[in-house]
């Protein structure tokens, strides 16, 4: 369905339109076969459903609360369909006749035109799943997830209509952090109290991820039309690593033991974000932005902490 040489095209296709000179779209072309799985990960839309998964499950385990397969299986599709979806939206530009060079697209915006229909009917069998898996769901979490998932929705709408609203970076770590508490809150809403913080910390994680890939894509010369707070942020997102960091580091000793394990993983993956921040000069914006979403998997190192 998706086949080998168009992806590669896609992507030869994205490193050119974004690079300032030759130079740079050698680098980044060595650097596609040196990081080609990650990078198919990412182009694949499978990055942001995997970090969204593997979030809830942990957040269940570290609180005690064992969530049933269905449920983590359940978001990682939802997850998918969303990304998957808003990246197709995002390339329309491409069929309107524009000069490309003045789209600001990156080479996941191109892979997904260029299998715009393999993605449709992926995006269509998805929700098919995501249905059967729905009709598992206890009625009173299945209420708080269209409630969820209507703002959601309500936010891309506004977005991609050219709508003022909150700008992408935030609203991910917002959107993100409800999304993977919802579930153990749900069975447990006694933890609620407990949770919050971590919650916060969390949806920091998730918007320096996306402030970091920002100023990447700024750094680059991209064509960027960043929200102003967005710019402003994302310039310091070195300092606001090293705080989220030492927040989540400090915190620990003074919260419970479900607790500490989800400020762990906050810290690590932080500091993760900053190492491979040190290396934006050597990687190309794809692998970057991979290896971002990668370091959030921070969780499966954690496996078994209490």
């Amino acid at each position: 369905m998706l086949r080998t040489d168009a992806s590669n095209a896609a992507v030869a296709a994205s490193i050119q339109l974004t690079s300032n000179s030759s130079a740079q779209a050698a680098s980044s072309a060595r650097t596609l076969s040196r990081w080609r799985g990650l990078e198919t990960w990412h182009l694949l839309s499978l990055d942001a459903p995997s970090v969204a998964a593997v979030w809830t499950w942990f957040i269940g385990q570290a609180m005690g609360v064992g969530l049933p397969r269905v449920e983590v299986a359940a978001m990682f599709v939802a997850v998918w369909i969303l990304y998957a979806a808003d990246r197709l939206l995002d390339a329309r530009a491409l069929d309107s006749g524009r000069n490309p060079e003045h789209i600001a697209l990156e080479a996941r915006h191109l892979f997904h035109h260029g299998h715009r229909n393999g993605f449709r009917w992926g995006i269509a069998s998805g929700c098919a799943v995501l249905v059967a898996l729905l009709t598992r769901f206890p009625l009173a979490e299945l209420r708080l997830d269209v409630m969820l998932g209507g703002l959601l929705l309500g936010w891309l709408l506004a977005v991609h209509v050219g709508a003022r609203a909150l700008p992408k970076e935030f609203a991910v770590g917002i959107f993100f952090a409800a999304a993977t508490a919802l579930p153990t809150l749900a069975r447990a809403p006694w933890l609620g109290r407990e949770l919050s913080f971590p919650a916060v910390l969390f949806a920091a994680l998730c918007s320096l991820n996306c402030l970091f890939i920002s100023a990447w894509e700024q750094d680059a010369g991209a064509c960027n039309q960043a929200h102003r707070l967005t710019r402003i942020a994302a310039s310091r997102a070195r300092w606001l690593g090293l705080l989220l960091a030492a927040g989540a580091a400090a915190a620990m000793p003074f919260d419970g033991a479900g607790v500490r394990p989800l400020l762990a993983a906050i810290a690590l993956a932080a500091l993760l974000l900053l190492a491979v921040d040190a290396l934006r000069e050597r990687l190309g914006r794809t692998t970057l932005r991979a290896l971002a979403d990668l370091v959030l998997l921070t969780p499966l190192l954690l496996i078994g902490m209490r």
